[in-house]
């Protein structure tokens, strides 16, 4: 079989053999909530609820676009109990810590150290992934669709060949299995967590509190904080109180305006002192009076 072949072939035997474990924990879950142990209260609309011995979401292992969300719809309860007891309480490498665990709660065959090692270091370098790359796919919805197809395809490879270990046991079998296939997500892993030290976090903006927002035929004024007054005129580097104003004129050209707000009528100068962005709007004839 080509390289290919062996992954598609790797996909649907895992596929297969994953319907035992969604058997066993959706009858137990069935089972619980007939019994009534599943009950675990009511929504904000006052419909109960029957998710306490939930532990399996087969939604977000099938279909999910991030390997953190795939790992986290399986086994649920046990994560949740992982977490608390040990990635809490964990004082550093709290990810690593989690992983050893599960291998060591599964037993001592080497494809569960193996299986586990793997998920651990791919798991750091995914969430690297999602912290650097993904906002750089954010801008458009292009751009977020292509970022999500391809995480998509990327979890649905990379599920089987981690849990494939978990069917085969033994280590000579466990290396056969990856040597197949190149050891093809053991080698982009490697490779993507070094290249990921190199790549510098994007930094967030913040957006201003508010923006002097006007086109040339209806200028506005906007009430605005000092620094986005500020920012409106950089050229005079003025530092505004919280009762200035940025006037845009019908040129382009921006100016600042010191708007006297009143408090008893709630007006001073024909201008509406309201709690909003904008303020008031002036015609092209008193925009010559700014």
């Amino acid at each position: 079989m080509t390289f290919f072949e062996r992954m598609m072939f790797l996909l649907g035997v895992m596929t297969l053999a994953k319907h035992k474990y969604y058997f066993a924990w959706i009858l137990g879950d069935a089972l619980n909530n007939a019994a009534g142990l599943g009950f675990s209260g009511y929504d904000a609309q006052g419909n109960p609820q029957f998710d306490l011995t939930d532990n399996v979401d087969v939604y977000g292992v099938e279909f999910s676009s991030s390997l953190k969300v795939n790992i986290d719809s399986w086994n649920k309860k046990t994560l949740i109990w992982l977490r608390r007891v040990v990635y809490d309480r964990a004082p550093v490498h709290n990810t690593l810590a989690v992983f050893a665990c599960s291998a060591l709660w599964h037993g001592f065959y080497p494809a569960y150290y193996i299986s586990f090692g793997s998920g651990a270091l791919m798991t750091i370098v995914a969430r690297q992934v999602r912290r650097k790359i993904r906002p750089h796919f954010q801008t458009s919805s292009s751009l977020k669709f292509f970022y999500d197809v391809l995480t998509f395809t990327a979890c649905r490879f990379a599920n089987p060949y981690l849990a494939m270990p978990f069917l085969v046991l033994e280590f000579q079998a466990c290396y056969l299995m990856f040597k197949s296939l190149y050891f093809y997500l053991h080698i982009l892993t490697l490779v993507g967590f070094i290249v990921l030290l190199f790549v510098p976090t994007p930094r967030q903006g913040r957006p201003p509190s508010s923006r002097a927002s006007a086109d040339a035929g209806n200028p506005a004024i906007v009430q605005s904080d000092p620094a986005t007054a500020q920012a409106v005129d950089s050229s005079q580097g003025a530092q505004l109180h919280s009762n200035d104003a940025a006037h845009v004129g019908t040129d382009g050209t921006a100016v600042v305006k010191r708007a006297a707000l009143g408090t008893d009528s709630g007006k001073s100068n024909g201008i509406p002192a309201t709690n909003g962005t904008i303020v008031g709007a002036m015609g092209e004839g008193q925009a010559g009076q700014g």
